[in-house]
């Protein structure tokens, strides 16, 4: 019986890790920014920027393999297949957002020396590690991620280099690149932690407002706003934190709320309208700015933006329905009259005009 239950553990395991990989090939976000922050309580937050029309889909997971697994995902479609760029596994915070300048990468896994992964494996690697770890009883967290990297040697996928920053609920983050010098584990220094595009190891020792390169700008605006707002900061200040550092092709704005289990969603740049996704009940709800309430079930193969969008609309119908509704019967109503006193009327105005000649 022992040997049959550690058998299903193990097929359960190889199953769910080939649809890991399967789901999660990671193109890198293009200028995203993103944060983890250990105010009030933990709060996590991105921008998914993408300069090119694409479909997103939020995908929530659960396994259980000797314990619960649950896990929310933002993939996007890139040149016809899914990508990911954004992950949320028992608590645990991924971001994979492109790096500019980045070393020049290797397009093929047959490519891979001994001892080389690419970069953007960490996330898929790393969730098997915390499927492995609790299915025996273990937690997880940023330390042991970077344990398990510490000597890898990463490489970098071309066109696009990539960098991935990790966090844990218990307050551990860090950053993990590659630069021309070999590999770079920027640890948090602080109570919280942001990462836009350019490099982070190469201004680490440095003061935040000195960095420069891609997404320096938007790296400041955060950094600053976190700052000024760490002991108060929750979901709503980072949603403001979010907007600051939004582009014109800002294509969501997410905030993860890892104690709670749920993530909330502004789509477009549209901050007056939020989505709230329960991991644990598998449902997206509008929480904030709709007319109408609408829950839906997220089905196993996600749930795209069109799709929330397309809800929105529907709900909008019977309004309008009754509207149109209102409209015809007022003017129904109208011609009954101008066909039952209008020539009359006219009558009397004709008078009137006759009398005056």
């Amino acid at each position: 019986m022992n040997f049959a239950w550690r058998l299903g553990v193990k097929v359960g395991l190889v199953l769910f890790s080939l649809a890991c990989l399967l789901i999660l090939s990671s193109s890198p976000a293009m200028a995203c920014t993103s944060f983890a922050v250990y105010g009030q309580e933990p709060v996590y937050g991105m921008n998914f920027d993408w300069y090119l029309p694409t479909e997103m889909k939020f995908i929530v997971t659960h396994k259980s393999i000797s314990g619960n697994f649950e896990s929310f995902s933002l993939l996007f479609d890139y040149e016809g297949s899914d990508s990911v760029s954004t992950v949320m596994c028992n608590g645990i915070f991924y971001s994979n957002q492109e790096q500019r300048p980045a070393p020049e990468g290797k397009s093929d896994y047959r490519e891979l020396d001994v001892g080389e992964y690419y970069i953007s494996q960490i996330i898929h690697e790393a969730m098997q590690t915390q499927i492995v770890l609790q299915a025996q009883g273990y937690d997880i967290g940023v330390p042991a991620i970077i344990a398990q990297y510490q000597e890898k040697k990463f490489v970098q996928t071309t066109p696009h280099g990539c960098h991935i920053l990790v966090a844990d609920p218990q307050g551990n983050a860090a950053i993990f690149e590659l630069v021309d010098e070999g590999n770079e584990i920027v640890p948090i220094a602080g109570d919280f932690i942001v990462m836009t595009n350019f490099p982070n190891s190469a201004f680490k020792d440095g003061p935040y407002n000195q960095v420069s390169g891609t997404g320096a700008e938007r790296y400041i605006t955060a950094y600053e706003y976190i700052e000024q707002n760490l002991d108060s900061f929750d979901i709503d200040h980072a949603f403001r934190a979010l907007k600051q550092t939004t582009q014109s092709f800002t294509r969501c704005s997410l905030v993860c709320d890892p104690l709670k289990n749920n993530v909330y969603l502004a789509l477009n740049n549209d901050f007056k309208h939020i989505w709230r996704i329960s991991i644990s009940d598998k449902t997206v709800e509008t929480w904030r700015g709709f007319d109408k309430d609408i829950k839906l079930t997220i089905p196993s193969g996600g749930i795209t933006d069109a799709d929330l969008m397309a809800a929105v609309a529907k709900t909008k119908r019977p309004e309008l329905y009754w509207k149109l509704a209102i409209a015809a019967g007022a003017a129904a109503v109208m011609t009954v009259i101008l066909i039952i006193f209008g020539p009359n009327l006219i009558w009397k105005l004709k008078l009137q005009i006759w009398k005056r000649m």
